[in-house]
C-alpha cells in the first residue's frame, strides 16, 4: 500500500513538473511576469483535486463535472488572462488522463523507457529564454527539468518494487524489508546527489555561464555569416568597377571588430571549468555514497539470519520454449504428426458427444467407443500404438494403410 501511494505521488509530482513549466515557458515568452504562488497553488491543488478522484470514481461524467467546475473556477482568480486560460487547460488535460486511468481499471501506462518530453520541454525552454534573453526562464527550465527527471526515476523505482512484490507474492522467506530499505537507500543517495549538483551549480552561477555561452555562439554564427557575405561580396566586385572598393573596406573592418569582440572561447572555458568542478564534486559524493552502501549492506546481513526461500504454490505451469518457425513447420509435416492427426480425426469422428481427456491412454478410447458407439477401431489403434509407443517409422505406405482401417 505505502508503495502505490509513493508512486502516485511521483507521478503527480512528475506530471506538476512538466506542466509548471510549460506555463513559465508560455508566460515568459508572451513577454508576460512568471506564474504567480497563488497560481502555483492552485495548479497543485487541481492535480491532488484530480489524483483523489481518479481512484473513487468508477464512471467518466464525475472527473468532467468536478474539471468543469474547477476550471469555471479558475477564471475567478485575479489573474492574467493567459495564466486562466493555462489552469482551465491543466484541467482539461487532467480529464483525459483520468478518463484513461477509469477505462483501464485504475492502472497506470507504463512510463518511457526515456523521459524525452521533460527533456524536450526542458531544451526549448532553455533556447527560448537564451534567444528572448530572459534568464529566469533559464534558471526555471533546468530546475524543473532536472526535478521532473528525479520524479521520473522515482516512478521507475516504485513501479520496479511493485512488480517484484507481484511476482514473489507466492514466495515465502524473502527478506522484503531488507531489500526496500537498502534499495531506498540507494534512489535517496541518487537524489541527495542530484539536489547537491543543482545547487552547487546555483552557487556557481551555472545558468548565467550557459546563457553567455549561447548568446555567444550565436554571435559566432552571425560573424561567420558575415564572412561568408563578404566572400562573396569580394568575389562579385572582381568583375565589377573599382567604385565599391570603399565599400568592401568597410566591411571587412566591421568584420575584424566583431571578431576581436567575440567571447566564444572565455566563455567556453569558463563553462568547461564550473563543469569539471561540478565532475570533482560528484566523483567524491559517489565514494562516500559507496562506503554508505557498503556498510548498510555489511549492516543487514550481520542482522539478519539466513532465511530459506521457499515457493508455496507447487502447480505451476511451466512453458516449453516453442522453435523456430520453420522447425515447427517441419514438425506439423512429418510423417509422426499426420499419423496423429489421422487418429484424433477418426477418433472424433466417431465420439461426437464429448471429447477425450487427457488421462485416456488410446486402449480407454477405443474400450469406450465400443461400449458407447459400437464402433471398433483395434486395427487403428493397434497402427496408431506401433507409431507412439514402438520404434515404427511411418511412411506414405504406412499412412496410406491408417486410413483404410476399420472402415465399413
Amino acid at each position: 500500500m505505502r508503495v502505490e501511494f509513493a508512486n502516485r505521488a511521483f507521478r503527480l509530482g512528475y506530471s506538476y513538473s512538466f506542466y509548471l513549466l510549460f506555463m513559465e515557458l508560455s508566460m515568459m515568452v508572451m513577454k508576460n511576469p512568471m506564474v504567480s504562488w497563488l497560481s502555483m497553488l492552485v495548479l497543485l491543488g487541481i492535480y491532488v483535486l484530480n489524483y483523489l478522484v481518479r481512484d473513487r470514481v468508477l464512471r467518466i461524467w464525475p472527473l468532467a463535472l468536478i474539471n468543469a467546475a474547477v476550471g469555471a473556477l479558475c477564471w475567478l482568480l485575479p489573474e492574467i488572462t493567459l495564466q486562466k486560460l493555462l489552469l482551465s487547460g491543466a484541467c482539461f488535460g487532467l480529464f483525459l488522463s483520468g478518463s484513461g486511468f477509469v477505462m483501464q481499471n485504475g492502472r497506470y501506462r507504463p512510463m518511457q523507457d526515456v523521459p524525452w518530453p521533460a527533456f524536450l520541454l526542458g531544451v526549448v525552454a532553455t533556447i527560448a529564454g537564451i534567444t528572448n534573453h530572459i534568464p529566469r526562464l533559464v534558471v526555471l527550465s533546468m530546475i524543473l527539468t532536472l526535478l521532473t527527471v528525479v520524479f521520473y526515476l522515482l516512478i521507475i523505482y516504485t513501479d520496479g518494487i511493485r512488480k517484484y512484490i507481484e511476482s514473489t507474492r507466492d514466495v515465502s522467506g524473502i527478506p522484503m524489508q531488507r531489500i526496500i530499505k537498502i534499495n531506498s537507500w540507494i534512489v535517496a543517495c541518487i537524489i541527495v546527489g542530484m539536489l547537491v549538483m543543482i545547487l552547487l551549480g546555483e552557487l556557481l552561477n551555472l545558468p548565467d555561464a550557459f546563457t553567455r555561452l549561447g548568446e555567444a555562439l550565436l554571435d559566432l554564427v552571425r560573424i561567420f555569416a558575415l564572412g561568408v557575405g563578404l566572400f562573396f561580396k569580394w568575389i562579385a566586385r572582381l568583375f565589377q568597377s573599382e567604385d565599391g572598393k570603399e565599400e568592401l573596406t568597410d566591411e571587412r573592418q566591421f568584420l575584424r571588430k566583431e571578431i576581436a569582440g567575440n567571447r566564444t572561447m572565455p566563455e567556453l572555458m569558463t563553462v568547461v571549468l564550473k563543469l569539471m568542478i561540478l565532475a570533482l564534486v560528484l566523483y567524491v559524493l559517489v565514494r562516500i555514497f559507496a562506503r554508505i552502501f557498503r556498510f548498510l549492506v555489511a549492516k543487514y546481513q550481520k542482522d539478519t539470519p539466513q532465511q530459506v526461500v521457499e515457493i508455496t504454490k507447487k502447480d505451476q505451469k511451466v512453458r516449453l520454449k516453442r522453435g523456430h518457425i520453420f522447425d515447427r513447420a517441419k514438425t506439423y509435416l512429418s510423417m509422426e504428426e499426420r499419423a496423429r492427426r489421422i487418429y484424433k480425426k477418426r477418433v472424433l469422428e466417431y465420439r461426437k458427444k464429448s471429447h477425450p481427456s487427457d488421462t485416456e491412454t488410446v486402449q480407454d478410447i477405443c474400450e469406450g467407443l465400443r461400449q458407447d458407439e459400437g464402433v471398433s477401431m483395434r486395427e487403428l489403434t493397434a497402427l496408431y500404438e506401433a507409431i507412439r509407443y514402438g520404434n515404427v517409422v511411418p511412411d506414405r505406405a504406412y499412412l496410406s494403410r491408417m486410413k483404410k482401417a476399420d472402415r465399413k
